[in-house]
């Protein structure tokens, strides 16, 4: 696999694990979609915007010192301490049945217009806050690595996983089905958790790695 395949590959599948979980933007497009699919999409591209604000900050702030290996394996220890975090909590969920895909729509009025709403309940998420800290910050360093293609491939792949998950939802809720059980739904979960799980060890080893051998 090369290189820009693995960011692909890395990048889609670590984000779709958290755009599948409860949060405020699945609760905030499962109450509009109601409205027209457009408005669902305008708060994902809101969501999308916003985003654009930590990569920014990443390349054209911090570019040297991420080019530097000491900075790029302690972003790859909290990136991998992040994952394990995660991978525990959808793994957790799911073996206790705590998570559930609720895509009620419960009538509430829009505060502000849905690009803006995108933008707000992604930041009234400390979930947000933290991913970009930690692993968005490591997925970037290593599509960095890459240059300027490798940075695209991270964003587009990033974003594809919010499009096609919230792309069914959407069409799910407007269609008034539900389009998966809480049963495949978890299943789904499961085998992200267990990805997640395996990619936070390989972060961790190889960055403990590092560490040990500048220390031995």
């Amino acid at each position: 696999m090369t290189a820009l395949a693995r960011i692909f590959v890395a990048t889609f599948l670590i984000s779709f694990s958290g755009a599948m979980m409860p949060g405020p933007l699945l609760t905030v497009v499962s109450e509009t979609v109601r409205r027209g699919r457009g408005h669902a999409m305008l708060l994902i591209a809101g969501h999308a915007l916003i985003e654009l604000v930590p990569i920014a900050a990443f390349v054209f702030g911090i570019t040297t010192v991420l080019a530097k290996p000491a900075v790029i394996n302690t972003i790859g220890l909290l990136g991998g301490a992040f994952l394990v975090w995660m991978s525990y909590s959808i793994l957790r969920g799911v073996l206790r049945h705590e998570i559930s895909l609720d895509l009620h729509d419960h009538g509430g009025p829009l505060r502000y217009g849905a690009v803006a709403q995108g933008v707000v309940v992604s930041l009234s998420n400390p979930y947000f806050t933290l991913w970009w800290m930690t692993i968005g910050a490591k997925l970037i360093a290593d599509a960095l690595a890459a240059g300027a293609v490798g940075l695209i491939v991270f964003y587009v792949a990033h974003e594809l996983s919010d499009i096609v998950w919230y792309a069914a939802v959407t069409s799910a809720v407007a269609g008034g089905r539900r389009f998966i059980s809480n049963k495949v739904y978890r299943g789904i979960l499961a085998v992200c958790g267990a990805f997640l799980f395996v990619l936070a060890i390989s972060y961790l080893v190889t960055s403990t790695a590092f560490f040990a051998g500048i220390s031995g």
